[in-house]
């Protein structure tokens, strides 16, 4: 599962919190899908926002010049 945070100082504790919580989170899935096996759930920090505002700001430097 891909998961951003809006506040970067968010990450670590988000991150955390999400490892912590992962089979809850996976039995809570198990109880509404129709399906006999859940897959394991991997919590990968998606880092395509900050990945964004460099290239913005890359854009609006050249613009500036």
């Amino acid at each position: 599962v891909y998961v951003s945070f809006i506040l970067e100082k968010d990450i670590k504790p988000g991150m955390e919190a999400l490892e912590h919580s992962k089979g809850f989170i996976r039995s809570s899935l198990a109880k509404k899908m129709d399906t006999r096996r859940i897959p394991e759930l991997r919590f990968i920090l998606d880092e395509g926002f900050k990945k964004e505002e460099r290239i913005t700001e890359l854009l609006n430097k050249d613009k500036s010049k």
